[in-house]
């Protein structure tokens, strides 16, 4: 028997997989560098970012460089040549691409060797991987590393997130409100819009892409395959539910659908080698973006529908394997089948979707003064406060484009437009900002706003305080209460006849600017009024308090009204008798036994002369031990100073008898009122 061979024809194609590579890396390049003029142009931004991004660029290929080196060390390869060969700088640029600004370098380089290595390498290497490593990179990232950002560099809430809150339905009047936040659908394709370092710019990934299909450098079906189904199936949706024909415009230029079309789906490692395959895996792709946005926890599909796909592909190889000319029928099939059921379920999915509220985030109004910022939830929440020239707030406003959309951002919007109204009117200085309103769902950003205010409290000396003058002293009756920085102490002078001639305000802790000036306005005018009247029948409470300084006026009035309370001292004291002999004054309070009775000794001058506490239920060797120790020593520290001066809350406790000495205090304190009235 003959046997006849005849050699299957080769076909020999010009580029290596150094020239692809090499025009890949070009190519991703150019995105990059469109996006370094995004952050050195936009609003806000600037060329701390621009040196960000760059740093974040360097430190993901170092890392990819570095990972693969010791790879190849280990497993004694040579390094050089198989770095060369394994293109794992592809990998990170891609990566780094695909990452938001504020991303930690921390996050971004252990991101970078996992996907390096669990992600390529434990596969064998580059052409043998089952999973894009860039996408398993950004999944770790988003699994793990979501909280590591950096507070320095703000990312606003990108159009996918704030349109996922709504719910994926807009009116048509709501959505053109909604879209000019971010310069309307023409700035998105060009690119200029809040996003991940690479994804946003539509018009310089397609031109890009278009350079790679013309250099047969990626398979422009994959691209065709998912962009079409993504377009067809989002203008169902907008058809079945109300929806304009700038829905799917949305979905195609909003997140990461044009970057992973051009330079992820197409990595020709990870998807399937026939042509009906690849289109498959593009519909495929599409439908579980679609699937994810609209009925997901995820605002965007694009990552992880890539990855799914991953999984699939030895299915979809098994599908359309054979011969390609006679199985043309079969996988045209197998094609419209699979397409037509993808679209018949996302359309049907989407009879269920439900439009959500959605507080369109216009600009906030721009006012001076005092500011504090906090941490929130997406990173920094900044607070103004303006108030007039007596520190009284009149307006507040807080700002916080990074919080989510639908919890923070409205939270926000709440302050501005209710939350805040509580305080107008109330001095920066004594305004109880912890008594603010949180807004439910939305707890980090509330604190963060908090916090932010308390910090305006603390910055007021900015206000341009006005110098104290120095306080006359006087004789007189003295009173104290309790101010907002300190106390605040009054004396009254009085003549022979108890009529008040001069009275002195003090407070050095008050707040410069407004307790200060408030203690000024009434040393200098608003005294004036009780001048001539006498000390036991002045009104106190008609004076008038100083605006914006409610807690010192406050602390003013109740310090006045303690000097009537020590104006029995003037002409005679209750406690003593005519004879000018002293009198004792008792106090009741209950012990651990019973009872304990204390009773203080005044001199003719209401000074105390003695104080003795009785307690016979109390447990020998404690209670009345203690109650022996108070009396032959405890006491003995108020003898001379006034009954009504006396701090017995000063009195130093017996170890090992709390309650009666707790007791012997209450006592004192409740003979120190009855003195009073």
């Amino acid at each position: 028997m003959k046997f006849t061979f005849k050699p299957s024809p080769n076909y020999r194609d010009s580029q290596s997989t150094q020239g692809i590579m090499r025009d890949l890396t070009i190519g991703l390049l150019v995105v990059f560098a469109f996006s370094l003029f995004y952050y050195a142009t936009g609003e806000n931004l600037g060329m701390s970012y621009v040196l960000r991004a760059c740093g974040l660029l360097v430190t993901s290929v170092i890392s990819a460089l570095a990972t693969e080196a010791i790879f190849f060390a280990v497993s004694k390869q040579p390094i050089v040549k198989s770095i060369m060969g394994s293109f794992g700088w592809v990998t990170a640029i891609i990566l780094t691409l695909m990452c938001p600004i504020n991303i930690s370098y921390y996050a971004l380089a252990i991101s970078t060797i996992m996907a390096i290595v669990f992600g390529k390498l434990v596969f064998g290497g580059f052409g043998q991987n089952i999973f894009n490593p860039a996408a398993f990179g950004r999944a770790i990232i988003m699994a793990s590393f979501a909280g590591s950002v950096v507070a320095d560099f703000a990312t606003s809430a990108t159009p996918t997130q704030s349109f996922a809150a709504s719910g994926w339905l807009m009116s048509n009047d709501t959505f053109n409100s909604f879209i000019a936040q971010f310069g309307g659908l023409s700035e998105m394709f060009i690119g200029r819009y809040p996003g991940a370092i690479g994804e946003t710019s539509a018009l310089v990934i397609l031109l890009v892409g278009a350079f790679l299909v013309y250099r047969k450098v990626i398979d422009w079906k994959v691209i065709v395959a998912y962009l079409g189904t993504i377009l067809l199936s989002t203008l169902g949706i907008a058809l079945v539910n109300g929806q304009g024909m700038w829905y799917p415009l949305f979905h195609l230029l909003t997140g990461g659908v044009m970057f992973g079309a051009v330079f992820m789906l197409t990595d020709p490692v990870t998807n399937p080698t026939s042509s009906a395959g690849r289109i498959i895996f593009g519909i495929g792709a599409a439908f579980f973006t679609v699937l994810i946005r609209i009925k997901g926890n995820l605002p965007e599909g694009v990552l992880y529908s890539i990855l799914l796909m991953n999984m699939l592909t030895p299915l979809i190889e098994r599908l359309t394997t054979g011969n390609q000319i006679k199985i043309a029928k079969k996988n045209s099939r197998n094609v419209v089948v699979i397409f037509v059921a993808c679209l018949a379920i996302l359309v049907g999915v989407s009879t269920t979707l439900e439009a959500k509220e959605v507080t369109i985030n216009t600009p906030v109004e721009k006012i001076e003064g005092i500011t504090g910022t906090a941490k929130g939830f997406g990173g920094d929440v900044t607070v103004t406060v303006a108030t007039d020239a007596d520190g009284v707030i009149t307006k507040i406003v807080a700002e916080g484009a990074n919080e989510t959309p639908g919890l923070g951002l409205d939270a926000i919007n709440t302050f501005n437009s209710e939350g805040f109204a509580k305080f107008e009117g109330v001095a920066l200085a004594e305004a109880h900002f912890d008594s603010l309103d949180m807004v439910t769902g939305s707890t980090v950003t509330s604190k963060a706003v908090i916090e932010a205010l308390k910090q305006t409290q603390g910055s007021n000396e900015s206000s341009n305080p006005t110098e104290t003058a120095t306080v006359e002293k006087i004789e007189g009756i003295t009173g104290t209460a309790k101010g907002f920085g300190g106390d605040v102490t009054v004396t009254v002078a009085t003549d022979a006849d108890g009529v008040i001639t001069k009275i002195v305000a003090e407070g050095a802790n008050e707040t410069a600017g407004l307790g200060l000036d408030a203690i000024d306005k009434f040393n200098n005018e608003g005294f004036t009024k009780f001048e001539g009247v006498a000390l036991a029948e002045a009104d106190f409470d008609s004076l008038d308090m100083v605006t914006g300084s409610t807690v010192t006026s406050k602390a003013v009035i109740e310090a006045l009204k303690q000097t009537q309370g020590s104006n029995e001292s003037t002409d005679a004291n209750d406690t003593t008798d005519a004879a000018g002999e002293s009198n004792d004054i008792e106090g009741t309070a209950k012990g651990f036994g019973g009872d304990i009775v204390v009773t203080i000794s005044l001199d003719a001058e209401g000074n105390i002369s003695k104080i003795t506490a009785v307690g016979e239920k109390e447990t020998a060797g404690l209670g009345l031990d203690a109650i022996e120790k108070f009396n032959s020593e405890g006491f003995a520290k108020f003898e001379g100073i006034a009954l009504a001066e006396a701090d017995f809350t000063t009195l130093d406790m017996v170890t090992g008898s709390t309650v009666t000495s707790k007791a012997v205090i209450e006592a004192a304190q409740a003979a120190q009122s009855a003195a009073k009235q």
